[in-house]
Parts: C-alpha cells; sequence; structure tokens
C-alpha cells in the first residue's frame, strides 16, 4: 500500500514542481499612536483580496511588524490594540521578492477594550466555496465562555453538539483534523488527540457542501488549527479555579452523573522568534487538578438526599505542547510541532454504587508529533506535506490487582460493588498519518479560470481494547436489603443456600486500521457570477485483527474502495458579490474504525456474560476467587450450575463488504446587509448508504414470535409498564434452538411451552447464518433547516441561529451497534431489539435557537455570552428481557387460572440481556431547556504587560432539565427512587462559577 501511495503522489508532486518558481512578498512597518509614538501588542492581520491566505503578526516593543510568506496580490491589512480603535488599510499591494512598508496609526478609544478579542471583522460572503459552516478564530475565542474540552466549541455551530453534528452518529462519525491531518480514533471512531482548547488559533466545524478534499466522515469536520510563533516575544501566565462552595447542584436523589468538587487550572505559554523573520517558536503547558463527587448510593438504610461519597474522583492533567515554525526560504515554510497529554486519575468514573476499594485507577499518557511543509509558487501554486505521529496507551486498573475477584451485588435498581472493580480495560491507539495536496491556479479560454486541488492521504493505525475481568470472576450475592447482609462477610451473602457468580463477559481487540484516499477537484469560474465545483475523491478501506488479541498472524477482515463523486455551483445573483446562492450534491464514506469489524468469524474478540449458582460453603475470604479449573470441578460435583448467558460473542464471514456511506444535498443562500450583516438559509439534506452490521441471514427462520405476554417477577407480583398498568409485550421472538431443548426436556413436572409439543421439534429451525455486510432495512434520515445572522463591528460581534431538524432511524450508531456500550451484536442479530425500532432518534432536538454575542463593555470590561435553547432529545420506555428476575405468561384470564400458559423462564436465557422497545422509538421527549453562558473580564495595564481577571458562568439560568434517565421499566438507576420509570440519570450540568486571572507580557 505504501508503494501504490507513493506511485500515486509522484505525477502530484511533479505537476508542483514543473511550474515556474516565483517568489513570494512580505509587509512591515511600524503601529503608532497619533503623536507618533509606538503602539506594541497590536494584532496586525493580512487577508488576501479573495480570502484565501490570512497571516497575522504581534507588534514588537518599538511598533514593528512584519508579515512574511505572502504570494503576490491585494491584501486588506488591519491593526487592533486594547484601547484603541481599529484601522484598516485595503488594496495593499504585495509585490514577488519584495518587502512593502506600511505604517498604521491607531487612535485612543478610552471606552473600548481590544477588538480583536471579538474577532471582529467585517462579514464577506466566500464566494470561493460551497461550504457552510463555523469558523471561530482565537480572537473570539477569547471572548467566549468556553468548556475544557477543545470539542465543546462545536456546540456554538447552527444545528450541532459536540456529540452530534448534523445527524452525524455521535462523535464517531466525525472527522477531527489537527494542523490538515486527520487523527481519528481508530478503535471506536471520534477524536483521537484532547487538545486544550487555548493551543487553538482558529477551529472550524464544516461538512456541509464539502469539496473531494474532505471525506471520511459522515457528521462533521472538525478543523483546529494550532497556535504559532511570531516575530514578537508574548506570553501568558494564566490561573482559573472552580470549586462546589461557589457552584450550585443538579444532582438528585437518583442521578449517577459526577459533580465538580474543586477544579485548579495553572497555564502558561510563550510564543516569539530564535530568528527574526526566519524561525519562530510556541510553547506552552497546562497543570490541571480536579476532584468529582458522586451521590452515595451505596447505603440502603435511608441515607438523606444530597450525600455525596466521602471517596473523591481525583484527576491530575498535565499538557505540553511546543511549536517550532521555520521560514527555510521565501517560498518554504516547515512546521514541526509535539506535545505530551497525561492524565492520571484515582476513584475513575464513580457513579456512586462503588466502595472505595472498588475503585479503578486511571493512567493515561498520550505523545504525539506533527511536521509540515508548505512551497509557495507565488499566485500559481501552493504544496502542502504533512506528517503525524500519536501514541496513547490509556489504563483503568483495579486497587485489589488483576487476581483478586470483586463482589458486585445482584438487585434491580442499581448492583453495588465491593471489595475490588469487577473490569480493568486498556486502550491504545497508535496512528501514522500522511497527507499532501496542491493548489494550482490557471487560465483557461476567455474568462474562464480554474483552480485545481488534489492530493492524497494515508493513515495507519493499530488499536488494543482489553476488558478483562478480575479474578476471572466475580461474586454476585443478590438482596443486600436483607438486615443480615454484610459485604464484608461471605457467611451472609448465601440466599436459600445459593450464592450467585459472574463470569465472562470479556473483550480482546488487537486491530490494524488503513484509511487512504486520493482526489482531484476543480473550481471553475465561467466568468464573474457563477462558479462550477466538480471533484471526485477515490477512497480506500482496509481492516484487520489478530484472533482473541493474541500476538500472532493477522486475520484480514474487510477491504473496500470506493469513489465519491462532488458536484457544486455558485451563482452570483447580484452581479455584486452580496447575495449569492449555493448548492452542492456529494457522497462521503465514513472512515474505517475497529467497531466495524471486531465481530469477523475468528476473531474470538467477545466471550458471553455468564450467571451461575455456587451451592458450596461461603469463602472464608470475600475476595476468593475460583480458576477456570475449580470451576470445572465444581460444575462436576454439581455445587456450580450456569442458570443464564448473555450473548455477547456472536461474529460472522464477511460478505459483500461496502464501506458505509451517506448522500447529502445543500442548498443555501447568503446575503450581506450593509456592510457589516450577513444573513444565512440553508437545507441538509442526508440519506445514510449502506449502514454495515452484524446480519443474521436466518433470523426470520430461527425465531418463533409469541404474543400477548403479560410479564410478573419471580414470585407473581405484576410488573407495572411505564403508564401503570400491568406490563404486557405484544411480541417476543424466541430462538427455535431454545424452544426445542425445552421440547426435548421430559420432565415432569415442569412449566410448559403452550400450544407446543415434542412433535413440532422438526418445524422449529435453527441455522444462524452470521455476516458482517449491509445491514437490510437499516435507515438514517438527516433533514434540517438552518437560519443565521451575524454581525460583525468594530468592538463587537453577535451571531444567531434557528435550526429546525428531523432524524429517524433504526441504528444509533453507524457500526450496527445500537445501544451506547457497542456490547450487543444489535438488531439484525437480536430481533427483539428491531420491535418498534424505526423513529424519532435521540442526542438532538427538533428545534434549536443559538445566540453568542462578544464585545466591549463599559468601564473598561469585555466579555461574551452563549445563550442556547433547545427541545428535549426524543426518548421511549423500554424493557430489558431477564430469565431469572421475570416470568412470562400468554396474557390470557382463563388459561393462566388453570395454569397452562406460562412459558418456562430458561427458554428467555439466551434473551437476556435484549432491549425491547414499549413504545414507537423516539415517542416522548424529555424536557425543553434553555442556558445561559457568560464571560466578563477586565484588564490592567502594567507597565508593557497586562493583568486580565476573569469570571465565567455557566448554565446562570441554573435550568435543572433532564437531559438522561433510566428508562427502563422495573430497573431504576436507584433503588430509592420514587416511581418505576424515568428516574434521573443527568440533568444539564449545574450552575458554575469559574474565577480566573492572567498575565499577559
Amino acid at each position: 500500500m505504501v508503494l501504490r501511495v507513493a506511485i500515486l503522489a509522484v505525477p502530484l508532486l511533479l505537476v508542483a514542481a514543473s511550474l515556474s518558481a516565483q517568489s513570494t512578498g512580505s509587509l512591515s512597518g511600524h503601529v503608532r499612536t497619533d503623536d507618533g509614538g509606538p503602539v506594541s501588542g497590536a494584532v496586525v492581520t493580512a487577508t488576501h483580496a479573495d480570502g484565501s491566505i490570512v497571516r497575522r503578526d504581534l507588534s514588537g516593543i518599538d511598533g514593528r511588524y512584519r508579515l512574511g510568506l505572502l504570494p503576490p496580490g491585494d491584501y486588506t491589512l488591519v491593526a487592533r490594540r486594547l484601547g484603541f480603535r481599529p484601522a484598516s488599510q485595503p488594496t495593499v499591494a504585495v509585490e514577488p521578492g519584495r518587502s512593502t512598508e506600511v505604517d498604521i496609526v491607531l487612535r485612543d478609544a478610552p471606552t473600548a477594550l481590544d477588538p480583536v478579542v471579538v474577532g471582529a471583522a467585517a462579514n464577506a460572503i466566500d464566494r470561493e466555496d460551497t461550504r457552510f459552516g463555523t469558523r471561530i478564530d482565537e480572537a473570539e475565542l477569547s471572548a467566549l465562555p468556553l468548556g475544557y474540552d477543545f470539542t465543546s466549541i462545536i456546540a456554538f455551530t447552527p444545528g450541532a453538539r459536540p456529540d452530534q453534528v448534523w445527524g452525524g452518529a455521535t462523535q464517531q462519525a466525525n472527522s477531527y483534523v489537527v494542523d490538515g491531518v486527520a487523527l481519528n480514533h481508530p478503535g471506536v471512531g471520534g477524536a483521537l488527540l484532547p487538545l486544550n482548547p487555548t493551543w487553538l488559533e482558529e477551529l472550524e466545524v464544516t461538512g456541509l457542501a464539502a469539496g473531494a478534499e474532505f471525506g471520511n466522515f459522515q457528521g462533521g469536520l472538525i478543523r483546529a488549527v494550532t497556535k504559532s510563533g511570531s516575530n514578537t516575544r508574548t506570553g501568558i501566565v494564566r490561573i482559573n479555579g472552580e470549586t462546589h462552595r461557589l457552584n450550585s447542584t443538579n444532582i438528585g436523589s437518583t442521578e449517577i452523573a459526577a459533580e465538580l468538587a474543586g477544579r485548579r487550572e495553572v497555564e502558561g505559554e510563550l510564543r516569539g522568534p530564535l530568528i527574526r523573520d526566519r524561525l519562530f517558536y510556541y510553547l506552552a503547558g497546562q497543570l490541571v487538578q480536579r476532584e468529582l463527587r458522586v451521590l452515595d448510593h451505596l447505603t440502603t438504610d435511608g441515607a438523606p438526599s444530597g450525600r455525596f461519597l466521602p471517596t473523591l474522583g481525583k484527576h491530575d492533567e498535565r499538557k505540553l505542547f511546543g511549536k517550532l515554525t521555520w521560514q527555510a526560504s521565501p517560498r518554504d515554510v516547515v512546521d514541526a510541532s509535539a506535545g505530551l497529554v497525561s492524565l492520571e486519575a484515582e476513584h475513575f468514573g464513580q457513579t456512586g454504587f462503588e466502595s472505595a476499594e472498588a475503585g479503578t485507577r486511571l493512567n493515561a499518557p498520550t505523545i504525539f508529533g506533527l511536521v509540515s511543509w508548505r512551497r509557495s509558487w507565488g499566485t500559481k501554486a501552493l504544496l502542502d506535506v504533512r506528517v503525524a505521529r500519536l501514541d496513547g496507551d490509556e489504563r483503568r486498573e483495579p486497587y485489589g490487582g488483576h487476581p483478586v475477584a470483586g463482589m458486585r451485588t445482584w438487585e434491580i435498581g442499581g448492583d453495588r460493588s465491593y471489595h475490588n472493580a469487577t473490569f480493568r480495560q486498556r486502550f491504545a491507539p497508535v496512528t501514522t498519518a500522511i497527507s499532501a495536496d496542491a493548489d494550482i491556479f490557471s487560465s483557461g479560454t476567455g474568462p474562464i479560470r480554474h483552480h485545481w486541488k488534489a492530493g492524497i492521504e494515508l493513515s495507519k493505525a493499530r488499536y488494543v481494547q482489553q476488558h478483562l475481568r478480575n479474578g476471572g470472576m466475580t461474586w454476585r450475592p443478590s438482596s443486600p436489603e436483607r438486615p443480615t447482609f454484610d459485604a464484608a462477610s461471605s457467611a451472609t451473602w448465601p440466599q436459600s443456600g445459593v450464592i450467585p457468580i459472574s463470569t465472562g463477559g470479556e473483550i480482546r481487540l488487537d486491530a490494524d486500521v488503513e484509511n487512504g484516499a486520493i482526489y482531484l477537484q476543480d473550481r471553475v469560474e465561467l466568468g464573474s457570477r457563477v462558479s462550477l465545483l466538480l471533484g471526485a475523491r477515490h477512497g480506500w478501506w482496509y481492516g484487520a485483527l489478530r484472533p482473541r488479541g493474541e500476538r500472532r498472524d493477522r486475520l484480514e477482515a474487510v477491504r473496500d474502495f470506493a469513489t465519491e463523486p462532488r458536484l457544486g455551483a455558485i451563482v452570483d445573483l447580484a452581479r455584486d458579490g452580496r447575495f449569492v446562492a449555493k448548492v452542492h450534491w456529494g457522497r462521503y464514506h465514513q472512515h474505517l474504525f475497529a467497531q466495524f469489524f471486531d465481530r469477523i468469524e475468528g476473531g474470538g474478540v467477545f466471550t458471553n456474560d455468564q450467571f451461575w449458582y455456587y451451592t458450596g460453603a461461603p469463602p472464608a475470604d470475600p475476595r476468593t476467587t475460583f480458576t477456570e479449573a475449580q470451576r470445572d470441578s465444581l460444575v462436576g460435583a454439581g455445587r456450580l450450575s450456569l442458570v443464564d448467558e448473555v450473548r455477547l460473542n456472536e461474529e460472522g464471514a464477511v460478505f459483500n463488504y461496502r464501506q458505509p456511506y451517506l448522500d447529502q444535498l445543500v442548498v443555501g443562500v447568503e446575503r450581506s446587509i450593509g456592510s457589516r450583516w450577513k444573513a444565512e438559509a440553508v437545507y441538509v439534506g442526508r440519506r445514510n448508504r449502506r449502514l454495515v452490521a452484524l446480519v443474521d441471514r436466518n433470523l426470520a427462520s430461527n425465531y418463533t414470535a409469541f404474543t400477548n405476554l403479560r410479564v410478573t417477577d419471580r414470585f407473581g407480583r405484576v410488573i407495572l409498564d411505564h403508564n401503570g398498568d400491568p406490563l404486557v409485550l405484544p411480541v417476543v421472538y424466541l430462538p427455535n434452538d431454545a424452544l426445542v431443548r425445552r421440547l426435548e426436556e421430559d420432565i415432569v413436572p415442569g412449566p410448559a411451552l403452550p400450544n407446543y409439543r415434542q412433535s413440532d421439534i422438526p418445524s422449529l429451525t435453527w441455522d444462524p447464518e452470521y455476516q458482517i455486510t449491509t445491514a437490510p432495512g437499516a435507515r438514517r434520515v438527516f433533514d434540517q433547516g438552518q437560519l443565521s445572522l451575524s454581525g460583525r463591528f468594530p468592538l463587537w460581534s453577535v451571531t444567531g441561529s434557528l435550526a429546525l431538524t428531523r432524524l429517524e432511524g433504526n441504528l444509533f450508531s453507524v457500526t450496527g451497534y445500537d445501544d451506547p456500550a457497542g456490547h450487543g451484536a444489535g438488531p439484525f442479530v437480536r430481533p427483539n431489539e428491531a420491535i418498534l425500532g424505526f423513529g424519532r432518534l435521540g442526542n438532538v432536538s427538533e428545534l434549536e435557537a443559538k445566540l453568542r454575542v462578544t464585545g466591549a463593555l463599559p468601564l473598561g470590561f469585555r466579555g461574551g455570552a452563549f445563550i442556547t435553547a433547545m427541545r428535549g432529545d426524543a426518548f421511549a420506555p423500554t424493557f430489558t428481557i431477564n430469565s431469572l428476575l421475570f416470568s412470562f405468561d400468554i396474557n390470557d384470564a382463563t388459561a393462566i387460572s388453570a395454569d397452562t400458559a406460562r412459558i418456562d423462564h430458561t427458554v428467555f436465557r439466551p434473551l437476556s440481556g435484549q432491549r425491547v422497545f414499549l413504545e414507537q422509538r423516539g415517542s416522548r421527549t424529555y424536557p425543553d431547556r434553555v442556558t445561559l453562558d457568560l464571560h466578563l473580564e477586565r484588564a490592567f495595564l502594567l507597565g508593557r504587560a497586562e493583568w486580565v481577571i476573569a469570571l465565567d458562568g455557566f448554565n446562570v439560568l441554573g435550568n435543572r432539565a433532564i437531559t438522561d434517565a433510566n428508562v427502563a421499566i422495573d430497573s431504576q438507576s436507584d433503588p430509592n427512587a420514587t416511581g418505576p420509570f424515568a428516574s434521573a440519570r443527568a440533568r444539564v450540568p449545574p450552575r458554575t462559577i469559574r474565577l480566573g486571572s492572567a498575565v499577559k507580557f
């Protein structure tokens, strides 16, 4: 494959190298006051007339600035600084091989703050591209209330969320590009590198109407550009903190979400020249300590509401990042960056159901590096080449060690854990990515001009995932509500002489993943009003794994390639560039990651979760474990018997594999209103195709439908549904092999199978044929209309949007898994999970309004606000089948009274753990919510430095709307819940106050 890439890249490089060399130019000068004094720390920006090139620099102590590597052409030069009105000079000409001197005069603005902080640039319509999206630069980011994760910035985008961008199936459908290189998680999709938001010079959320140069996503394209050095030495030291003493709380009696108890952060950055005009540096570091608290769900003797576990989750984060920028020649720029992100945590992932010794210790170091080279041939061509490497290894280790068995109680309403963590986990991605792309500008016949884009991308990755049961087994004593129960005394564990045990439920995955593509696109200008975008992208995908995660020969899993056409048009309706219509249609394939093929036949990645009854003497030590040989001996002695098993190990051969894709249509208009306002109206239509899943080709003949089943507990007590009525399942599909086994058992007395006799055995076929292939009937349909209005002014900016969305389907993800954990095989193997499965999908709002404002305020303050109002997400009540907890009867009063309609619970054993929708998916919605986040800061001059004090407030309105609930019938998240349905598991994060201070020099 590497040879193939090299062969494909040679023509691209030859085309670029054959173009005539032409030097770039530069702009330099001084920023001065009215009386001629120097202005230091002013941000000077040069923007090419077509908007394709932007350069920035900070003026030095003497007011000097320099902007290099500028291809010839006309530029708009803008300077901004705290306490001054911005100044601009349009149509500044840059000539090849020359440095043009331009001095800029800034005039006082006593009541104004630094306008550059709000990124106030006049709105302009991009007539070079069909794309729509949101681009936020360093200036505007510094004025907005930001979260701690760079992906939180996605929330500013109309109709998008950090983990759900324009109907994509969670964040796994997005592509995350850092400094031009795609760094996506090779195991589960999503973001691979946890960038610090303060490292960013710019973040762009795009993907709507993206051209052929962008691919491997079905959600959004998240493009992050990290900061670089300049000719001006600057630095900043920043501290901030939070405490629960200032914050409110949104946790009720049933929540399992963690809440911040305290956070402290120290951060610094330096940037400047090592060699003026040639070699620049940017260095940044961050140290964060935070504590999380959760409600105490361990106590069962009437613990007061609001009582927290005494054990806090403690997190230490260390982040380092450095970048060198070398202007090797007037035509060449080389960037080299590297970083370390290290997270260590004690009692990681607490829910409140774990004792201190049953917690988990986290250690997650990630190192990364990136090198890029950019060469310019003036106005003729640009060539970019990039190479990146990332190596991560996250381990979640138990406090008691690997050989020690944990104890997890077995009960409805939340299992409690003691003695040791149930599982240990490892997630280790390693990725190498390269890309090369060229922009070539040429003129055609008459008024026709061309802008060619061509490139190649390749990423190769390895991913190791382990989910292993500590001690090889877990003690599962039931009913801790018994007054004699004591987790520390195994003598109190037996009930009716039985102690349950769990085994299995493990994951061993070692996978290799490759994603590659070449592309070519032409933007054809047909005169001054119409441009066409004609492009195609050819991608290839390859996946393999090592069976059972062992170091031996790889098992090839999937291989595919496909071509994606991209077509677009831009029409200037008003002939002056102020009213533009855009239309684009394109096909976009999902990037490959291990969850697509982790169920390949022979992979042995998953093991079934087994539930046993142990009837021997209680262990002397509660941490005792039985080896596999000892368990076999106990089975032979009749002291250990299998009573339930959750099937997790289904796997199949790859058949006619095709990488999933979506067809996307985007139609939009943009209108400039005056010189400062811009309005947009956009329609997005997306249709997912060829969704991949594990499929049982004989599903219809392998199961028998039993209708109208009444559910009771094992003691005959009626289970109530979500409406408070007796729970009756309209249909349940039972596997024929379980029916046959029951009919073959000549055991009397015992429950019967109503209406079935041994003579029916020949008609009950069981021949599962599992395949990884295109799932029949799998659908995701997305339609969205967006309206937005933005204004950019010297001292403030505003952007408002309204999005109406329809997202329907029968798959939560793009890989066939329909549960967030991704452990069950999915509805095309488990027919009960497909019942009522098509409907409104969650994690999206049908109606959403957003408003963000940044600007200067009176008395020298500046700040920003972000308001979001949205409809609640869709959900539906469900029931989870468990053969040990529930009994199932034909809902016929006459038959039940004669005890002839009871179905033997053993035939439900293969269905344990399967979820059944009780209403159409998405039939209900969570409450609507409105949140307001604020940022406020004030700068004070300290000689040549600035001291900044800052205040951030999140959810300042104190909204407490439920965002997640346990909607499974008779399975509350808290046994103390007052109702059997929809007990809250998470709410809008509470009102939070962050205090900060910084010194800029």
